[in-house]
């Protein structure tokens, strides 16, 4: 007994170690959950862009409009998503240049929204540990694929 009254204190530390793991292990797959989930709907996103692209032989005003309502529903900001296409290296995103259908030369379309608040939301997480930050919170999450255009002029 009078050796247990001696060795006050390092139970205290073991409690602390195990809160903070604990927490850590609760909140971790949380944040991963996040993570993966806003890529998969940036992939789902991408997927609609491409079809409106392909059909519209670019990115016209109604096909921009079309995606930033599916980045809605997406739980997206419209506004805070950007929308690029690329025809052959030339920027074809403002509609005013169409791709028809003979073209061999596939359209690049790359889409890009802010990741900060999810990023800032992991590196919380991290720091429960006591690691330093590990990831930058200005990142965006950018989804880029290819499609040929199924345009045809009338």
């Amino acid at each position: 007994m009078f050796k247990l009254n001696k060795k006050r204190g390092s139970a205290t530390l073991e409690v602390m170690i195990c809160i903070g793991l604990i927490t850590f292990i609760l909140f971790f797959p949380v944040a991963i959950f996040s993570l993966t989930g806003r890529q998969t709907a940036m992939s789902t996103l991408l997927i609609h862009g491409l079809q409106v692209v392909s059909l519209e032989g670019g990115l016209t005003p109604s096909g921009d409009e079309l995606i930033r309502q599916n980045a809605e529903q997406l739980g997206f900001n419209p506004q805070r998503v950007e929308v690029e296409v690329l025809h052959g290296g030339v920027d074809i995103t403002q509609g005013h240049t169409r791709v028809e259908k003979s073209s061999t030369t596939p359209m690049r379309l790359t889409i890009r929204y802010p990741n900060s608040a999810e990023v800032a939301f992991f590196n919380n997480i991290v720091e429960l540990v006591g690691t330093s930050e590990v990831a930058n919170e200005e990142g965006f999450y950018t989804v880029t694929g290819y499609v040929k255009s199924e345009w045809i002029r009338e």
